[in-house]
């Protein structure tokens, strides 16, 4: 009887498990006596049956409003006690990071791969904007050309006004001298000032404003900014020149951008980090 007996071989198989290898997915190490000695192998369950597992990595995704970020976010929760939120003034963006690293410092599994990103979309009126405001000084017509192509963001004066003071503004100028004793010395010290002053209005008098503002949002799905520029024009051979000269509106955008994150926090219920650089 013991002629007929079979000896198996011995077999032991240990997981390879990501935290440990860094390995993505279910991989196996068998270990047996075989007719050779001991042998070892490698199995990727994975690769053997692989319609039997979800992608080995997440694809980031991205979304361009707040409505469908908060529904992504609703549809697949944050991980408590894991998944962080960040947002980036700079990029106009807002980060979720499913998979962060944890709060060992000394964990070896760092994979840090599974974001859902909430891009806002710059708005085709603020690059506008921005491109009018940068405008070298130029011609009337020219100036008034400007002033068409964004009156429907000005909310200080209505654009036709704005386009016919550009079109028929005059100006003047008045220069005089003055004189006045030098007590130290009995000199006489002269200067020498001149005025420049502009009026505007075929039919009627219209007066010349200072300063020009502007509504329009930095992104869409995003409140929008008042922007006021100075209305500047400068004399160069008896012809003038126009330009828009924006006022600081840094901390307003900064504000609102606030704004927006405190709100996104308290619908998320978790912390949003700061990262404008």
């Amino acid at each position: 009887m013991s002629d007929s007996n079979i000896h198996l071989p011995q077999i032991n198989t240990e997981s390879i498990t990501p935290e440990e290898y860094g390995v993505d997915g279910p991989v196996h190490v068998f270990i047996a006596n075989g007719v050779e000695g001991l042998e070892t192998k490698v199995v990727d369950v994975r690769a053997e049956v692989p319609d039997a597992f979800p992608p080995r990595t997440t694809v980031p995704r991205k979304v361009t409003d707040q409505a469908s970020f908060l529904a992504e976010v609703k549809r697949r929760p944050l991980l408590d006690g894991l998944s962080t939120v960040w947002a980036n003034r700079k990029t106009g963006t807002v980060s979720v990071i499913y998979d962060e690293l944890g709060a060992d410092a000394t964990a070896d599994y760092t994979r840090r791969q599974d974001f859902l990103t909430l891009q806002f979309v710059r708005d085709p009126d603020w690059t506008l904007l921005m491109n009018t405001i940068s405008k070298e000084p130029c011609g009337q017509l020219e100036f008034s050309d400007l002033i068409e192509s964004v009156g429907h963001l000005i909310t200080s004066h209505p654009a036709a006004e704005l386009m016919e003071i550009a079109e028929s503004l005059r100006t003047s100028s008045q220069a005089r001298f003055e004189s006045r004793p030098n007590r130290a010395n009995g000199s006489q010290v002269f200067t020498y000032a001149e005025e420049v002053s502009a009026t505007a209005g075929r039919s009627a008098q219209l007066e010349v404003p200072t300063t020009i503002t502007f509504r329009a949002a930095p992104f869409e799905d995003f409140p929008p900014v008042d922007v006021t520029c100075w209305f500047r024009f400068r004399v160069n051979g008896g012809n003038p020149r126009l330009t828009l000269e924006a006022q600081p509106f840094d901390h307003v955008i900064r504000a609102t951008w606030s704004t927006v994150i405190d709100d996104l926090a308290e619908n998320l219920g978790v912390p949003v980090y700061a990262a404008n650089l």
